[in-house]
């Protein structure tokens, strides 16, 4: 089988546990890359976030698919694809969480918008939304996010919501609003459109990529139905039983070389693909 792509995850998967990304993982990539194998990465970051590890990992020009697949481009300003979530229904979604103890940031392209929350210090203390994704956008902070959106309405990519402790989690979650739960304590939602699977889908449509030609690799649980359809789906060592059980094969570990691993046994044999 020759494979044309390989749908990469971020974070468990391309980067350590300290957020770094492996020599070795690099030139296995670049490898891909000069045998002709599109490389796309497929996260839950922002477009600004993956595209900053693109350019670190040097990688050849590629929509990358970005906040849970909501966000699908080359270009922050021109996507390919963008499901956004509607001034309507972030403003109802607002309006129900900030009757919990949470922190909650809203995501657009390049901005964030979120609350200042009255007792800020001790939930930062147990935050892990990632400290990263900031710095790398402008960021408003507000006393209350109703007040604004009713005075300022907008749209964003996707929200997410931290709370103090999984209890207080529970409690807010809702069936009128459909999230994607990060941890113990986070929740994200995104529009009902937007999943991994679909932005890999969307590409691969685009680039006339059949199914048994992509190679998925992920370690989380939102990575499951990617790794599912794909021709070879590939599950980091680390990964839980759930997403493992889905998978083709399952790799070493993010701290293991994982990525690297996997390339170097599956596409030992592939030659150069005719471009």
């Amino acid at each position: 089988m020759t494979y044309r792509i390989v749908a990469l995850d971020i974070d468990g998967t391309l980067l350590r546990d300290n957020e770094k990304i492996q020599r070795e993982t690099k030139e296995a990539i670049h490898s891909l890359q000069d045998k002709g194998v599109f490389v796309t990465l497929v996260t839950g970051r922002s477009y600004v976030s993956a595209e900053r590890i693109m350019k670190q990992l040097r990688l050849k020009p590629f929509p990358l698919i970005t906040h849970e697949g909501a966000f699908i481009g080359q270009d922050s300003k021109y996507p390919l694809a963008a499901h956004r979530l509607t001034p309507e229904f972030v403003l109802d979604n607002v309006r129900h969480f900030e009757s919990y103890h949470c922190h909650m940031k809203l995501y657009g392209e390049k901005r964030v918008l979120a609350n200042r929350h009255p007792e800020k210090s001790q939930l930062l203390k147990r935050m892990t939304i990632k400290a990263s994704e900031p710095l790398l956008y402008s960021t408003t902070y507000v006393d209350s996010l109703s007040d604004h959106l009713i005075e300022k309405p907008d749209s964003f990519l996707h929200m997410d919501i931290e709370f103090i402790d999984a209890e207080e989690r529970r409690s807010a979650e809702t069936g009128s609003f459909p999230s994607i739960r990060i941890n113990d304590r986070t929740l994200r939602i995104v529009h009902p459109k937007a999943s991994k699977l679909q932005g890999l889908l969307h590409i691969c449509k685009l680039y006339q990529i059949k199914q048994e030609e992509i190679v998925a690799v992920g370690a989380c649980e939102r990575d499951r139905d990617m790794l599912q359809y794909a021709g070879l789906g590939v599950a980091m060592g680390q990964a839980p039983k759930e997403v493992k059980d889905v998978a083709d094969w399952v790799t070493r570990s993010n701290e293991e070389l994982g990525v690297a691993y996997m390339i170097k046994e599956v596409f030992r044999k592939q030659y150069s693909i005719l471009m």
